[in-house]
Protein backbone atom coordinates (compact mmCIF):
# COMPACT_ATOMS: atom_id res chain seq x y z
CA UNK A 1 0.00 0.00 0.00
CA UNK A 2 3.29 2.47 0.96
CA UNK A 3 4.14 2.21 -2.85
CA UNK A 4 1.01 2.60 -4.72
CA UNK A 5 0.36 5.94 -2.43
CA UNK A 6 3.73 7.04 -3.04
CA UNK A 7 4.56 6.16 -6.35
CA UNK A 8 1.32 5.28 -8.47
CA UNK A 9 -1.78 7.15 -9.76
CA UNK A 10 -4.05 4.26 -8.83
CA UNK A 11 -7.48 4.95 -7.26
CA UNK A 12 -7.98 1.46 -6.79
CA UNK A 13 -6.28 -1.52 -5.01
CA UNK A 14 -7.46 -5.41 -4.86
CA UNK A 15 -5.54 -7.12 -2.07
CA UNK A 16 -6.41 -11.11 -1.74
CA UNK A 17 -5.21 -13.72 0.10
CA UNK A 18 -5.68 -17.69 -0.16
CA UNK A 19 -4.73 -20.74 1.02
CA UNK A 20 -4.65 -23.25 -1.51
CA UNK A 21 -2.75 -26.59 -1.42
CA UNK A 22 -0.39 -25.53 0.99
CA UNK A 23 0.65 -22.53 -0.32
CA UNK A 24 -0.40 -18.88 0.76
CA UNK A 25 -1.15 -16.96 -2.71
CA UNK A 26 -1.22 -13.22 -2.41
CA UNK A 27 -2.56 -10.73 -5.30
CA UNK A 28 -2.28 -6.97 -5.16
CA UNK A 29 -3.05 -5.25 -7.96
CA UNK A 30 -3.82 -1.36 -8.91
CA UNK A 31 -5.12 0.31 -12.22
CA UNK A 32 -2.08 3.01 -11.96
CA UNK A 33 0.06 3.39 -15.00
CA UNK A 34 3.57 2.48 -15.20
CA UNK A 35 5.97 5.98 -14.73
CA UNK A 36 8.86 5.60 -17.05
CA UNK A 37 11.65 5.87 -14.37
CA UNK A 38 10.01 3.28 -12.14
CA UNK A 39 9.66 0.50 -14.38
CA UNK A 40 9.56 -1.89 -11.27
CA UNK A 41 13.50 -1.81 -9.82
CA UNK A 42 13.14 0.52 -6.99
CA UNK A 43 14.11 -0.76 -3.47
CA UNK A 44 10.53 -1.96 -2.10
CA UNK A 45 9.87 -4.11 -5.04
CA UNK A 46 13.65 -5.43 -4.88
CA UNK A 47 13.24 -6.10 -1.42
CA UNK A 48 9.05 -7.59 -1.40
CA UNK A 49 11.36 -10.21 -3.74
CA UNK A 50 14.03 -10.92 -1.80
CA UNK A 51 12.13 -11.11 1.11
CA UNK A 52 9.85 -13.76 -0.80
CA UNK A 53 12.23 -15.86 -1.87
CA UNK A 54 14.18 -16.05 0.90
CA UNK A 55 10.77 -17.61 2.33
CA UNK A 56 11.29 -20.33 -0.35
CA UNK A 57 8.40 -18.34 -2.61
CA UNK A 58 8.09 -17.26 -6.00
CA UNK A 59 7.24 -13.51 -6.75
CA UNK A 60 5.86 -12.52 -10.50
CA UNK A 61 5.09 -9.12 -11.36
CA UNK A 62 2.99 -7.59 -14.17
CA UNK A 63 2.64 -4.03 -15.27
CA UNK A 64 0.20 -4.32 -17.90
CA UNK A 65 -3.12 -2.37 -17.24
CA UNK A 66 -1.39 -1.22 -13.84
CA UNK A 67 0.76 -3.02 -11.33
CA UNK A 68 -0.40 -6.80 -10.53
CA UNK A 69 2.17 -8.45 -8.08
CA UNK A 70 1.48 -12.21 -7.55
CA UNK A 71 3.48 -14.10 -4.67
CA UNK A 72 3.29 -17.40 -3.43
CA UNK A 73 4.63 -18.24 -0.29
CA UNK A 74 4.70 -22.17 1.56
CA UNK A 75 2.48 -22.37 4.04
CA UNK A 76 4.09 -24.76 5.87
CA UNK A 77 8.43 -24.75 6.12
CA UNK A 78 9.46 -27.12 4.09
CA UNK A 79 12.23 -29.68 4.46
CA UNK A 80 14.94 -29.64 2.42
Amino acid sequence: MSNVSKHSDADRVNIQLMEIGGDYHLLIKDNGSVKKQEEGRGLGLMSMRERVEDLGGNFYLNKENGYRIFITLPAKEREV
